[in-house]
């Protein structure tokens, strides 16, 4: 995982999404594939096989593959009860969110903007999830820099952070500390 430790908190979580393996069925014979240095062997039609997440959408995108696994759609329904949740919880204590949050988060915003370029209609559910996810931010940050302000270490508050959001305390707390050890030797 070594190309990943010089990317961002947030460049190295979408590295590891990206690459994340899912199982596929091919829909019709697909020849020896070789992309990125990552060798595919020959399948024929109804074979099952794995394949990074990024293969497997141009896979299934083409239409020479399935995805097997059946993924639930990150969507504004769970959108609105992961900042819901964040809302009903304790001022430090942030809520578990789902497995590749962010990722999937970004995604999500990314489609909806898109559709809503396209389709004016669409543009109440894009403004839905922008201000979600807004305040969902707002709350997260606002709990981490509590965390990250209170002496010593936050401990069991930090299960529930991400990897990204970990990497922004642990970077705000050290700031912080190192302020205050100047402030008052």
């Amino acid at each position: 995982m070594g190309c990943t430790s010089t990317l961002n908190p947030f460049e190295a979580s979408e590295v590891k999404f990206e690459n994340r393996r899912v199982r596929l069925k091919a829909q019709t014979s697909i020849p020896k594939l070789s992309i990125a240095g990552l060798e595919l062997k020959p399948l024929e039609e109804g074979d099952r096989f794995e394949a990074p997440r990024w293969i497997a959408e141009a896979l299934v995108e083409s239409r020479v593959a399935l995805l097997e696994e059946v993924e639930v759609e990150f969507g504004l329904v769970e959108l609105q009860k992961v900042r819901l949740l964040e809302g009903m919880q304790q001022q430090r204590r942030p809520a578990e969110l789902p497995e590749n949050f962010y990722p999937k988060l970004r995604r999500l915003v990314r489609r909806l903007r898109s559709e809503a370029s396209r389709n004016a209609e669409k543009m109440v559910e894009f403004n839905k999830a922008y201000q979600w996810a807004s305040d969902l931010a707002a709350l997260r940050l606002n709990k981490i820099m509590n965390m990250a302000l209170a002496r010593g270490e936050a401990g069991e508050s930090l299960k529930n952070l991400t990897e990204e959001e970990l990497a922004l305390y642990r970077r705000l707390h050290q700031t912080i500390e190192e302020w205050r050890s100047q402030v008052i030797p």
